[in-house]
C-alpha cells in the first residue's frame, strides 16, 4: 500500500519539476549582455552614441547600423566594466566640437574600445583614476583606433591607470603628445612587436 501512493507522488513531482524547468526557461535572461545600436550621429539625441553609453551595463556592446561621423559636444566617460564601443574602421568618426576629452574609461576594466576614427579631442582617449586592463584597438584590420588632430591623443594617469593594451592605435598631427602617462601610470602595453601593431 505504501509502495502504491509513494509511486503517484512521485509521478506529480517530476510533473512539477517539468513545469518549473519550462517557466524558468521561458524568462529572460537578465544577466546576459545586450548589443546597443548607434542609430543617430547628433550627440545626445535618441540612438546616439551617448544615449547608448549612458544605458549600458557592465559587459553589453554598442556598435554603429553604419557608416557615420558623430560630432560630440563634451566628453563621454565609460562608467562600468567590460563594455566594448565597436566599429570597423574607417567607418564611424567620432569628431570633437571643441578641443575637450573624447572618451574617458574612469575607474573601469575590461572596456574594448575598437574601429574608431576620433578627430579634434585633447586627448582623444583618456584612462583615468585607476582604469585598468583596459583594451584600445585589436589586432584585426577592422579593429584600428585612429587619433587625428586634436591636442593629445592617449593620456592615462593615476598610479592605478595599470595594465592598458593599446594595439593599432595611430596617432596623426596632434598639437601635444601623441601618448600620455603622468601621476604614476605604469605597465600599460603598446603595439605588439610587429610594424602593424605599432
Amino acid at each position: 500500500m505504501k509502495i502504491s501512493r509513494f509511486v503517484p507522488l512521485m509521478g506529480a513531482l517530476s510533473i512539477l519539476a517539468m513545469t518549473a524547468d519550462a517557466n524558468s526557461a521561458a524568462e529572460p535572461n537578465r544577466s546576459a549582455p545586450s548589443v546597443h545600436l548607434v542609430t543617430s550621429p547628433v550627440d545626445g539625441a535618441p540612438g546616439s552614441l551617448r544615449q547608448m553609453v549612458s544605458v549600458a551595463a557592465p559587459g553589453d556592446v554598442i556598435t554603429f547600423a553604419g557608416p557615420m561621423t558623430v560630432n560630440l559636444g563634451s566628453p563621454i566617460i565609460v562608467g562600468v566594466d567590460n563594455l566594448t564601443i565597436e566599429a570597423c574602421y574607417p567607418d564611424v568618426t567620432v569628431n570633437a566640437l571643441g578641443l575637450f576629452p573624447g572618451i574617458e574609461l574612469s575607474a573601469v576594466t575590461g572596456c574594448h574600445i575598437r574601429g574608431l576614427r576620433m578627430e579634434g579631442f585633447n586627448p582623444a582617449i583618456g584612462l583615468t583614476t585607476g582604469a585598468h586592463d583596459n583594451h584600445i584597438g585589436g589586432p584585426a584590420p577592422c579593429d584600428v583606433v585612429e587619433i587625428y588632430s586634436g591636442g593629445l591623443g592617449v593620456a592615462l594617469s593615476d598610479p592605478g591607470t595599470v595594465r592598458n593594451k593599446f594595439v593599432q592605435v595611430q596617432v596623426h598631427h596632434n598639437m601635444y603628445e601623441g601618448i600620455y602617462l603622468r601621476h604614476g601610470a605604469s605597465e600599460n602595453f603598446f603595439g605588439d612587436g610587429t610594424p602593424s601593431g605599432a
